[in-house]
């Protein structure tokens, strides 16, 4: 899953980012759907704040602590950019998988780490991370174009997993948007 709307401080890191008061919201209407869709056993996240923040309130509606696992925090940058230069760097990240030309680490150890963290994972769970580390994940067992499926996740989106399988079974790109 990608956590929910971001309250974004260019001053800030990002993964220091917590949920604005829009993802706050949908992170509680996300669980309330979630509660109906899926039996949920476990609710692992990424330890950055926006991800925990949007993994508390699934966890409260299943009745489970949310276990932290750093493996599946976003792939990292340094600083604030702007879209376009963001969109500019992702580009070169998801065309040179195994090199580091964007932030600090390669897609291909984006992949490497997000695969061990769900091969940990004790199903049925929900697993919060980051849109540029879902979409590596996703892309790569989906054979989807990364930067189009990047753009389509909204905060929150979330993926139905088969780990055994590494199948995709549903893509839900924008599950609480507003109506």
């Amino acid at each position: 899953m990608r956590h929910s709307s971001s309250n974004i401080d260019r001053a800030t890191p990002a993964r220091h980012w917590d949920l604005s008061a829009e993802g706050v919201e949908r992170a509680a209407r996300l669980a309330e759907l979630l509660a109906r869709e899926l039996a949920i056993d476990a609710v692992y996240s990424s330890s950055e704040l926006k991800a925990r923040a949007t993994a508390a309130p699934i966890a409260a509606r299943a009745g489970v602590t949310v276990i932290e696992d750093a493996r599946l925090n976003e792939h990292t940058l340094d600083g604030f950019l702007e879209r376009d230069a963001f969109e500019r760097g992702l580009e070169r990240y998801f065309a040179c998988p195994d090199r580091v030309v964007f932030g600090s680490e390669s897609a291909d150890a984006v992949y490497g780490r997000l695969a061990a963290a769900l091969h940990d994972v004790h199903a049925p769970a929900v697993v919060v991370s980051h849109g540029r580390a879902l979409t590596t994940l996703v892309s790569r067992c989906t054979g989807q174009d990364p930067l189009a499926l990047w753009r389509s996740l909204a905060m929150p989106a979330y993926v139905v997993f088969d780990r055994t399988a590494w199948a995709v079974q549903r893509i839900e790109t924008s599950p609480c948007a507003p109506p």
